[in-house]
């Protein structure tokens, strides 16, 4: 895999979205695709106006073999100091925030794709092409994004090898050599 993408970005059409040249470049003609999420939506359509379209993560041939691409997926927890002098209220407030209602309400006003499965029902959800394909993603092709303090451990070594692929430093000659250090900073 590491060796298909250091051949990716090689690709004169690979466009890395460091500082908004993704979706600059939609704006600007440049760019025809940007693999996001539903925060650049908005944008995206300014963008593209009526040309805007979205789609789930697709599926991609490597080494002969379908496979789909995949995505961390999650939600924000509500919660309430349990040794707060008005631990009722504070339930009661926390379980307000996290009911549908309160979801609902944040969707209409922000545009924040409810958490909650049963609201992907309702008539303004389903006909929204970004929540029908992040509702797609997360059943279809996603992985539930642990919310243990050592996720935090992962981005910095997972951001710092994307970078390297992006500036040549990973190629498909050391692609597996790589990798391997990689892994070992993950597991440090």
């Amino acid at each position: 895999m590491t060796a298909y993408l250091a051949e990716v970005v090689t690709n004169p059409n690979f466009v890395n979205d460091a500082d908004g040249a993704g979706l600059g470049g939609l704006a600007n003609g440049t760019v025809d695709v940007v693999f996001s999420g539903a925060w650049d939506a908005k944008a995206a359509q300014e963008a593209l106006g009526d040309k805007f379209g979205v789609a789930a993560l697709p599926t991609f041939t490597l080494g002969g073999e379908q496979l789909q691409m995949q995505s961390f997926s999650g939600s924000k927890a509500i919660a309430y100091n349990p040794n707060t002098k008005n631990p009722r209220i504070a339930a009661e407030f926390a379980q307000f925030l996290a009911s549908q209602d309160s979801q609902l309400i944040h969707y209409e006003k922000n545009g924040v794709i409810p958490a909650d499965q049963r609201l992907a029902k309702d008539a303004a959800i389903s006909a929204d092409p970004v929540a029908v394909a992040l509702l797609s993603t997360i059943d279809n092709a996603s992985i539930t994004q642990p919310t243990v303090p050592a996720m935090s451990l992962f981005w910095e070594p997972t951001d710092n090898f994307g970078k390297a692929l992006t500036t040549g430093d990973v190629t498909p000659d050391n692609a597996a050599e790589k990798t391997e250090a990689w892994q070992k900073a993950l597991n440090q």
